[in-house]
C-alpha cells in the first residue's frame, strides 16, 4: 500500500509551512509529470500557487513586530547617548574654571528643558531631541561644547536620533503600503487545500493502476519527509535539553 509520509503541519512555523507548499509545487514543475493529467488536481494546485504569495505577505506582516523590536533598541540606544551626554556634562558639576563652570550652568540649563524627554512618545521624543542637538549646535552653545569637549557626545546623540527616524520613517512607511491579511485565516485556507490534495493523491494513487498518482505520492513525500525530520529535530532537541535541565554557574 502507499502511504503519505506522516507529517504534523501544525508544528511547522509560518516560514516552514510556506517552504513546504512552494517546495511541493516547485518539485512538481520540475518532474516531467503533466498537470492537465487531471482536471481537478490541477485546480486544486492552481489554488495553492494563488493562496502562497498572500501567505508570504501576512507571514512578513507578523514580522513586522522583529522591526518593532528593531525600532525599541534604537530608542533604547539614542537613551543611552543622551545619558552618556548629561554625563559628560555632570563632570564639570565641581569645576572651579570659571570658563567650564559658565559652559556647565549654560549647557545644564539648556538640558533640563528637555527634561523627561524619555518618556515622550516616538515622534515627539524624535522632534525634541532634533531641536535639543540643533541648539547645541548653533552659535548660541557651540562655544560651551567646545569648552568641555563633549562635541562627540552630540554627534553621537544626533546620529543615534537620526537612525530611529529613520528606522520608524520606513516602518511606518511599509506598513501603510501593506494590505492588512489574517495570517492565520489563510494558512488555514492553505492547509484545507494541501491536505486534500496529499489524501486524493494517495486514495488514487492505491487504486488506479497509474504511474502519474504514484509519481505525485514520490513528490509529495519528499517534501513532507524534509520537514518531517525539521519536526522530530526540534522535539528531540527540546526534549534534551529538559533532561539536561539549567546549566550550574
Amino acid at each position: 500500500m502507499k502511504k503519505l509520509t506522516a507529517l504534523d503541519i501544525t508544528k511547522l512555523y509560518n516560514a516552514e509551512f510556506a517552504q513546504l507548499i512552494a517546495r511541493f509545487l516547485e518539485d512538481f514543475s520540475k518532474s516531467d509529470l503533466e498537470a492537465n493529467t487531471d482536471e481537478d488536481l490541477k485546480e486544486l494546485m492552481e489554488s495553492l500557487k494563488t493562496q502562497l504569495p498572500d501567505f508570504n505577505a501576512a507571514s512578513d506582516q507578523v514580522r513586522a513586530s522583529g522591526e518593532s523590536a528593531k525600532i525599541v533598541q534604537a530608542d533604547s540606544e539614542r537613551d543611552a547617548t543622551l545619558r552618556a551626554l548629561k554625563d559628560a556634562l555632570k563632570a564639570y558639576r565641581n569645576t572651579k574654571v570659571h570658563s567650564e563652570k559658565e559652559a556647565y550652568t549654560a549647557l545644564d540649563l539648556l538640558l533640563s528643558e528637555y527634561k523627561g524627554v524619555e518618556t515622550n512618545s516616538y515622534e515627539v521624543q524624535t522632534n525634541r531631541l532634533a531641536n535639543l542637538v540643533e541648539r547645541l549646535q548653533s552659535e548660541a552653545y557651540k562655544k560651551h561644547v567646545n569648552e568641555l569637549a563633549i562635541a562627540k557626545f552630540v554627534e553621537r546623540l544626533h546620529q543615534a536620533n537620526t537612525h530611529f527616524d529613520e528606522l520608524f520613517a520606513n516602518r511606518s512607511f511599509l506598513l501603510s503600503q501593506r494590505k492588512k491579511y489574517n495570517a492565520n485565516e489563510l494558512r488555514k485556507a492553505l492547509v484545507f487545500d494541501y491536505r486534500k490534495i496529499c489524501n486524493y493523491v494517495e486514495a488514487v494513487a492505491n487504486v488506479r493502476k497509474d504511474n502519474f498518482y504514484t509519481e505525485m505520492l514520490a513528490i509529495i513525500n519528499n517534501s513532507r519527509k524534509y520537514f518531517a525530520d525539521t519536526v522530530l529535530s526540534r522535539r528531540t532537541k527540546k526534549k534534551e535539553a529538559k533532561k539536561e535541565g539549567p546549566k550550574e554557574e
